[in-house]
């Protein structure tokens, strides 16, 4: 059976360690956000596609932090269903101020290794596209 535990991935903000874990919520949120399919993450990180805006009125910038709040919120969340100190969420304002030119790229790798990270691994007796309890 494949492994349907999330795995977060660990980034610095400012001082802080902070994780990025893709549940079903945080996938949920993310495709309610952007108006999406889970799929299309990566264009996320562009500003054009074939000269169409990709998301309107948005950039990659402001993309790349409401992504990051999002997986970091629902990181927060399943720690404090753990029993670990609750941390106060973050917002896509807080995350701006800690992104730089420099760390931008690395952050935005960060959530697709994340998201592959999560992702279940298929069984090589597994059914391609089969839904597994």
């Amino acid at each position: 059976m494949s492994d349907l535990k999330p795995k977060g991935k660990r980034i610095t903000l400012g001082n802080e360690q902070y994780g990025l874990i893709f549940t079903l919520n945080a996938i949920d949120d993310i495709q309610e956000a952007f108006d999406i399919d889970i799929s299309e993450l990566p264009s996320l990180f562009r500003d054009k596609v074939d000269g169409e805006t990709v998301i309107p009125n948005r950039g990659k910038t402001k993309n790349l932090c409401t992504l990051l709040a999002v997986l970091i919120n629902e990181c927060i969340d399943c720690e404090k269903d753990l029993g670990h100190p609750e941390r106060k969420h973050v917002d896509a304002r807080y995350v701006g101020r800690h992104i730089t030119a420099s760390n931008w790229m690395s952050m935005a790798n960060d959530i697709l290794d994340s998201f592959r990270d999560s992702s279940p691994e298929r069984e090589d007796d597994a059914v391609p596209n089969a839904v597994s309890e």
